[in-house]
């Protein structure tokens, strides 16, 4: 008898042989076999053992042999087959049940030892084959081991010199890897859009000069290095207009960067410059300072951009603030230095005058390091604006309107001394200035350094033409300034001189002096001396020349930007109070004037109708991003002139400054009707694409036409639409993003003629613009559920990866990482009504709170529920939340103190499935499985009143916004209206969707219903009339979970189990059911998991489909209750079978499915996995879960044979075409032959896949077998050896079936079996995993179903011209004729095959072969897109392009036909 006595001292020996072994592999087969053995030899009687004793067999099988002998390779591979076929077993043993176990505890017991005896039976033959015993194996490895090892030695000397000579390498190796190290930083850096306002920055301040300042420099040097009390953190000085805060910041920089190395990061705004009078700019700035800063904080920056999945660069930035700043100090150690951060005049920061970013700092100080610390400056209002906040409590305040006035004064004096010394100028001047006349000038100062610097700039400026002292003499003789406007007033009464009437020169240089001026102050953002010419139409001499005399208020640098100094100085100019001095003396010098800004805002429009042109860069092709670009930048700065940038930027804004008259409109109009797609050009060419949203906004805001406000808001649509695809390359500006707008597009109205080379659309042209209008991707998981915040920006999801996620409602960028805290799904989540919290529910059986600012955990988990939370709702009053689980029960939880309060709710029979809160926050509305919705009251927690009884169970419910109605979604597919006063539902439930509804939601003002259902659709009801507002979304491709509508109205929310959740506008959903002249697409709202062609090729089911014109045939078969898995033809084509996971497989008759009659001839009983008919009809065979092939009287519905042998589910069956034999495919891995008479199998089964082998098929002569499996192969096997004889592989997933292969990778490919390699590219173009294919009878045409909910049908070897474009502009040409010689289903070489092998990236860009980029597909035109080789698309809107006049490439440029020619063309 064979026991394991017989095996272990064998294999004990051969451990002890292989000991030390150098073969790699070797020793760690032959201990996985023996710690096999002695699972098995110790191993009990239960279902205990059997997971460990599977993992073993798994590690065994992962052992790597390449480099064992032939035939003791060969043992070990036959022993592993025979252990993995036996897996499948002992894994499905070991997941019975506890009370089966108990049950059939001796049932089990034999099962076990079945295992137990075939194990120690192929242990046997693995150790004793042929007689020849393992150890015979190992001695002869042992002996060629020997041998290699005297080789080895011999070669040692060498082995030694190219050791030796890798050594040598190492330095090069390293040199490269630095290399390369450091060209990643700097790529990754480049990236972010920071601002140069650094404090060494151009266009910075001037530092204060030595000697002076010095006590307030060491207070506030020494309060941010070694603060008096350890907990004050910011230095705040303030001051008034004037006094020197900028100039000393600027100081404390210069020391804390260059001397004491503790400058991390430094922001000077200005009212000056656009990028630095706005927030916007700071946290990128901030954070690129603080890499190049710090090397820790440079790693964690550059791994979170890597990792980023929130698309930071373009987010809110708020969000960046915290992420890129807050959130990366944080993660870095400690330091034992400051690291000090530097703001200076947070007055000048945006309209709020720095309130934002106080609140920023406030919000988040907590978090930030204590080492970090901050240097803040700004006007007297500043430090108004903290109030009490927390912050005043960690600040040291300095004010230097409190200095002493005599300490101002010295340091005043010393700075005019040694400015107006004539040794200190450049060039040198030998005049000094008398101790006297230094007095004279710092009295008049009066304290403002300001003033000083201002008269110290004049003197100097009067040298050049009168000297240094007839210049201080007119400064200080004569009338003297009282302050800094009379100052002012006087250098710009003598720079700008009022001509005689008749000096017409004087004249001219009088008015070129006024323009230049009026333009330097009106200016947005400054120019230089270049740019600001070009714009004005002067000579640059000329706008020097005018100047120089107002050096002393505008600087005029040798290179850089002209700006004025202070902005006192703006303040002066453009205030036109009547008690001014300029007013009332020289009312000529007011700068700002309306006048000026409309003459400044037509300038600006004039420059961009004449210079803004297509393709302004020369861009060389359309194949490439605008990075990818030969001398992208190059050609971006000589091509784009800075103020033709200026004019881009800031023309809305400059229309904002004026009135909204006939000339301002038509300037508006001409630009967007002529010029609005070269104006997107030159945003996209610098980067600037995000701002045209806002920029368009503006523009809205101040228009008051109509026709325009349309105009505008449908250029807004087409920039979000297509912004991927203009952002990452400038010319599908053109190529897709024209081509692709939706004919009622006023973009697409305006600009289509002049761009006749196009790309045109034959099937799918879009009317008008989607209703989505934006796409949240969460790709780590499924999203379960999603709430908005109070105040519509924020948005919560929960995912079935555990997780909840906070993201911003605008923009779709995270403002979390995934938050983790929950053990199992989310399957709810709700905000506070203050927006502060975020409460989840988990099939964790528990509640989690959130904060929803930081994201951060509050408190312990909140138990209670006995079973998964399924559903929680805060109440509006903010007082209570409460939760709805599996355990039947609803609890109320106090949302202060987070502990329940009064008694579980009770009273539902099953499942509480969904809980609402009216708005008055008095009643609980809850719907259960129990097919009721009880209404409760929140103070009693007693039922109120009698249940809403329904047909089925209620997934959702929602209260109207006045408490007097219940909206409820129910899985018998309706959205049903209750009222709640007399309990009774309103009307007739709401008809539409084809599968239960999951969620609802009403509207604020409570005049529309949203519903999300699991045929993947979303709907819009009319709360009033109960009728539909347009038609299903049908954007989802998986279903929808949640639906929500926005606070703010107008817009809702859609979350689906497609890992997204969509955004849509009310405004942009047609109010008709169906659009003129549309017809609804019937087809499949749910994967498609099979399909079959009837035996003439004319139809496809499981939904019958006229092949040639997609068009439904019939009504689909409905008899089924459950997910059809599997469909089958009758050779003489009458019939139709039907496999489903309902128990049954269906059998109907197609001339009743064509005629509307869906009633089945037959039905037999059987969960049906697969289902195929006999070559002549007269019998079926069934695969089933049950691990059983049934065969079947097809005329009788009686059952022939239970073919058993399986130990698992039967994936897939087949007739061999003589009748002979069945084949089937399991999960057990193995494939099985059965003799059609006797129902016997036919010799052992066909093992070799390491995964469940999901399809079958017979070759046409019935010689072959092929086999596609989760292992990514597919095998061809001889039928009459039963041995292998192709190994197919490519895919990168489980494969769904074969020859023609559908998988996981959304692909379908085509193989050659006798030589065992890819006949063609794979086929692109589902959008979702393929799950099945089949081939038409005629061979011709290939059929693939897909998740994605479509049927694709290729035409592999049709000589019909499928149209690819080419690199140069076609008109007739077309990609290589492509053919498939087959018959049936099996390929045979004969011709060579060529595919254009295009491929749709995740992100949209539809690349060719070469990853050229071709086009960019929007959403809703991916799922239905034909690729080349397409033949139609069922069930869903197709798109099919035309690529006959397709100018792309490098003929992109030709695409444009300016509107002259197109009319000398028409004429």
């Amino acid at each position: 008898m064979l026991t394991m006595d017989n095996i272990m001292p064998a294999l004990r020996v051969a451990k002890a042989a292989v000991t030390g072994t150098p073969v790699p592999g070797l020793e760690s087969a032959i201990n996985a076999v023996l710690e096999v053995a002695e699972m098995v030899q110790t191993m009990k009687g239960n279902l205990e053992d059997l997971p460990g004793l599977a993992q073993k067999i798994r590690d065994l099988i992962k052992v790597d042999l390449q480099n064992c002998s032939t035939e003791l390779k060969e043992r070990l591979d036959k022993f592993r087959n025979n252990l993995g076929a036996l897996t499948p077993r002992i894994t499905a043993l070991a997941a019975k049940s506890k009370l089966k176990q108990f049950w059939n505890s001796k049932k089990y017991e034999k099962e076990i030892a079945d295992i137990k005896a075939s194990i120690m039976s192929y242990m046997q033959e693995f150790i004793f084959s042929n007689e020849i015993s393992v150890l015979k194996l190992l001695e002869k490895m042992s002996i060629k081991v020997d041998h290699i090892e005297e080789s080895v030695q011999k070669l040692a000397p060498e082995v030694k010199q190219t050791n030796n000579s890798v050594q040598q390498m190492v330095p090069e190796v390293q040199d490269i890897h630095n290399t390369i190290r450091t060209q990643y930083v700097a790529q990754t850096l480049a990236k972010i859009r920071y601002v140069s306002a650094r404090y060494n920055a151009p266009n910075t301040p001037d530092m204060c000069m030595d000697g002076t300042r010095t006590q307030i420099l060491k207070d506030i040097i020494t309060g941010l290095t070694v603060p008096s009390k350890p907990s004050e953190r910011i230095v705040l000085l303030s001051g008034s207009a004037g006094t020197g805060k900028s100039t000393i910041a600027k100081s404390v920089a210069s020391i804390l960067a260059e001397e004491k190395h503790m400058l991390a990061a430094s922001f000077f705004f200005s009212k000056n410059y656009a990028e630095r009078r706005e927030i916007d700019g700071l946290p990128l700035t901030l954070a690129y300072q603080l890499a190049h800063h710090s090397t820790e904080f440079k790693d964690v920056l550059l791994h979170f951009l890597n990792q980023d999945q929130h698309e930071i660069l373009d987010a809110d930035p708020k969000l960046q603030f915290r992420k890129l700043v807050v959130d990366l100090l944080a993660q870095i150690p400690a330091s034992s230095n400051p690291w000090i951060i530097c703001l200076d005049a947070l007055d000048e920061c945006g309209q709020d005058r720095g309130q934002v970013f106080l609140r920023w700092l406030s919000d988040n100080i907590a978090k930030i390091p204590t080492y970090v610390h901050f240097f803040l400056t700004g006007r007297p209002d500043v430090p108004s604006y903290l109030g009490h906040d927390d912050l005043c409590l960690i600040m040291h305040h300095i004010c230097l309107d409190d200095v002493e006035p005599a300490v101002v004064e010295k340091d005043i004096r010393r700075y005019i001394a040694y400015s107006l010394d004539g040794s200190n100028w450049t060039p040198r001047n030998p005049w000094k200035p008398q101790a006297h006349e230094v007095d004279q000038v710092t009295e008049l100062s009066a304290g403002l350094f300001i003033f000083a610097a201002t008269a110290v700039r004049y003197v100097r400026t009067g040298s050049v033409v009168a000297g240094p002292l007839k210049s201080l003499k007119f400064l200080i003789e004569g009338a003297i300034p009282g302050d800094i406007h009379d100052l002012y007033f006087r250098i710009m009464n003598e720079g700008i001189v009022v001509p005689a009437k008749m000096d017409n020169l004087g004249k001219y240089v009088y008015d070129t002096s006024l323009c230049i001026v009026q333009a330097i102050l009106g200016l947005l953002e400054p120019m230089d001396l270049t740019q600001l010419a070009a714009f004005l139409g002067f000579e640059e001499t000329q706008v020097r020349n005018v100047l120089i005399p107002l050096s002393a208020v505008i600087l005029l640098p040798e290179s850089g930007k002209i700006r004025i100094i202070h902005l006192s100085f703006r303040e002066f100019m453009t205030s036109q109070h009547d008690g001014s001095k300029l007013c009332c003396t020289r009312s000529d010098l007011l700068c700002c004037t309306e006048k000026q800004k409309q003459e400044l805002t037509s300038k600006v429009f004039q420059t961009m109708l004449v210079e803004l042109k297509f393709n302004i860069c020369n861009l060389p092709t359309s194949h490439l991003k605008n990075t990818d670009m030969p001398e992208f930048e190059e050609k971006v700065d000589t091509c784009i002139p800075g103020y033709l940038r200026y004019c881009c930027y800031f023309w809305a804004e400059h229309l904002g400054t004026v009135s909204h008259n006939s000339e301002n409109a038509e300037a508006g109009t001409k630009f967007l009707e002529n010029k609005l797609l070269f104006w997107l050009e030159v945003l996209s060419l610098t980067e600037r694409i995000p701002t045209a949203l806002s920029i368009l906004s503006k523009f809205m805001m101040w228009n008051k036409d109509t026709k325009m406000m349309k105009f505008a808001a449908d250029a807004k649509h087409f920039i979000t639409f297509f912004r991927p695809a203009i952002s990452q390359s400038t010319p599908h500006l053109y190529v897709t993003a024209l081509a692709l707008a939706p004919m009622q597009s006023e973009i697409a109205i305006t600009f289509r003629p002049m761009f006749s080379k196009l790309l045109s659309i034959q099937k799918g042209q879009m009317e008008r613009w989607p209703a989505t209008v934006g796409i949240i991707e969460s790709y780590e998981a499924k999203v379960s559920c999603m709430a908005f915040s109070p105040d519509g920006k924020t948005l919560v999801t929960g995912s079935d990866n555990d997780t909840v996620r906070l993201w911003d409602a605008q923009s779709g960028a995270a403002i979390t990482d995934p938050l983790c805290g929950h053990t199992n799904g989310v399957s709810s989540v709700a905000f506070s009504p203050d927006g502060k919290v975020v409460v989840s529910g988990s099939l964790d059986s528990t509640l989690r709170l959130w904060d929803a600012q930081t994201g951060a955990l509050m408190g312990h988990p909140l138990q209670g529920h006995t079973k998964p939370v399924l559903s929680v709702a805060f109440s509006p009053d903010g007082k209570f939340f409460i939760s709805s689980s599996r355990d039947k029960m609803i609890r109320r939880w106090d949302a202060q103190s987070r502990i329940q309060f009064g008694e579980p709710l009770q009273g539902h029979t099953h499942y509480v499935l969904t809980v609402a809160i009216s708005p008055d926050s008095k009643l609980i509305a809850s719907g259960s499985a129990d097919r009721t919705i009880r209404i409760w009251s929140v103070h009693s927690g007693t039922v109120i009143g009698k249940a809403l009884q329904g047909q089925n169970y209620f997934f959702s419910v929602a209260f109207s916004p006045d408490s007097k109605l219940i909206v409820a979604g129910s899985r018998d597919k309706t959205v049903q209206l209750w009222d709640v006063t007399s309990r009774e539902m309103i009307g007739k439930p709401l008809c539409g969707h084809t599968a239960s509804v999951q969620s609802v939601d009403f509207s604020p003002d409570g005049k529309l219903i949203v519903s999300g259902s699991y045929d993947f659709t979303v709907r819009l009801w009319y709360t009033q009339s109960r009728l539909p507002l347009g038609k299903a979304l049908q954007d989802h491709t998986a279903i929808v979970n949640v639906v929500a509508f926005s606070p703010l109205g107008g817009k809702f929310a859609s979350a689906s189990c497609d890992h997204t959740v969509r955004l849509w506008d009310t405004s942009n959903i047609d109010p008709n059911i169906l659009a003129p002249g549309e017809q609804s697409l019937v087809g499949h709202t749910q994967y498609i998991k099979a399909i079959a062609w009837s035996p003439d090729g004319k139809l496809i089911t499981v939904c019958l489909w006229h092949a040639q014109t997609g068009a439904v045939v019939g009504m689909s078969h409905e008899g089924h209750t459950d997910a059809v898995t599997s469909v089958a033809w009758s050779s003489d084509g009458f019939f139709v079978a039907s496999a489903s996971i309902d128990n049954s497989v269906c059998l109907w008759k197609v001339q009743s499915i064509i005629s509307g009659d869906t009633q089945t001839q037959t039905a037999y009983t059987c969960v049906g996995c697969s289902v195929a008919f006999s070559p002549d009809d007269k019998l079926l065979v069934t695969g089933s879960d049950d691990n059983i092939v049934r065969l079947w009287n097809r005329e009788s519905g009686s059952l022939i044979h239970k073919l058993e042998g399986h130990t698992d589910w039967v994936t897939s069956v087949t007739f061999s075409p003589d009748l002979k034999l069945v084949a089937s495919s399991s999960r057990d891995y193995t494939l099985r032959l059965w003799d059609v008479q006797t129902g016997l199998q036919a010799g052992e089964p066909l093992r070799g896949h390491t995964g469940w082998v999901k399809s079958v098929s017979f070759s046409p002569d019935g010689k072959l077998i092929a086999s596609g499996s989760d292992d990514e192969t597919v095998r061809v096997w001889d039928v009459q050896s039963r041995l292998p004889t192709r190994l197919l592989g490519g895919h990168r997933d489980g494969m769904e079936s074969f020859l023609h292969l559908a998988a996981n990778d959304h692909t379908a490919q085509v193989w050659f079996v006798e030589s065992g390699i890819l006949a063609a590219e794979p086929l692109h173009g589902h959008t979702r995993p393929v799950t099945c294919v089949h081939l038409s009878p005629d061979g011709q045409i290939l059929a693939t179903g897909s998740e994605d909910k479509t049927v694709r049908l290729w035409e592999p070897r049709s000589k019909t011209v499928i149209e690819e474009p080419s690199e140069k502009h076609c008109n007739s040409e077309s990609f290589p004729v492509f053919a498939f010689p087959y018959k049936n289903n099996f390929i045979k070489p004969m011709d060579p095959v060529v595919f254009p092998s295009w491929s749709i990236q995740r992100d949209g860009w539809v690349l060719s072969g070469t990853d050229e980029l071709l086009l960019w597909l929007p959403h809703n035109y991916r799922q239905g897109f034909w690729m080349p080789h397409t033949k139609f698309i069922i069930g869903v809107q197709q798109t099919k392009l035309s690529y006959q006049h397709f100018a792309h490439g490098t003929e992109w440029i030709n695409c444009y036909v300016p509107l002259k020619q197109v009319s000398l063309y028409l004429q």
